[in-house]
């Protein structure tokens, strides 16, 4: 996931800024809706690899599993369940795999850094609305509206596995200490 980010993220921006030159030379709509669109998909490119490299200076007081805001909450398994997370949990990547490996970490190590990367894409997610506002600059408000709720979604995904996983490090964690 890492490489495919590192890739895709130039690759993107560099596609707004040749429409937008192709746009500004031509004044042709289909060019000015490409430069809102890959903008857009820009943005989000942009802003989750700045948050993600952000959040590695988050205060430890923040990511530690025992903070009121990580606990599970009463309505989430049901929801865990509805969504049938244990069978595709497997399959989200992660952009720093390793940092999950239990041959190379503690429980508590993996437990921190779950915490870490729910706050991550919580603030990530939290942020895939601000293009909406793009929307009153450049107009097609339905490209700004869409790419933010699919990109709130895919967060979403990344939320929900930290969350799901995380109460079962936990009880690990009490077992060995036992």
């Amino acid at each position: 996931m890492r490489k495919a980010m590192l890739i895709s993220t130039p690759l993107f921006l560099f596609l707004t800024v040749s429409f937008y030159a192709f746009y500004h030379f031509t004044k042709s709509v289909v060019f000015y809706s490409l430069f809102v669109t890959f903008l857009t998909i820009s943005y989000h490119f942009v802003m989750r690899l700045a948050v993600g490299l952000i959040s590695r200076a988050f205060p430890e007081k923040l990511t530690v599993p025992d903070n009121r805001w990580f606990s599970p909450k009463k309505f989430e398994r049901k929801i865990y369940k509805f969504l049938n997370v244990k069978k595709w949990k497997g399959h989200v990547p992660a952009y720093f795999p390793e940092a999950f490996s239990v041959e190379k970490h503690s429980l508590e190590e993996i437990s921190k850094t779950m915490c870490g990367a729910e706050l991550t894409h919580e603030i990530i997610f939290v942020l895939s609305f601000i293009p909406i506002f793009f929307s009153l600059e450049f107009g097609v408000p339905l490209v700004f509206v869409l790419t933010s709720f699919f990109a709130a979604a895919v967060d979403s995904v990344f939320i929900i596995v930290q969350r799901y996983n995380r109460p079962r490090i936990l009880k690990l964690m009490k077992l060995k200490k036992d």
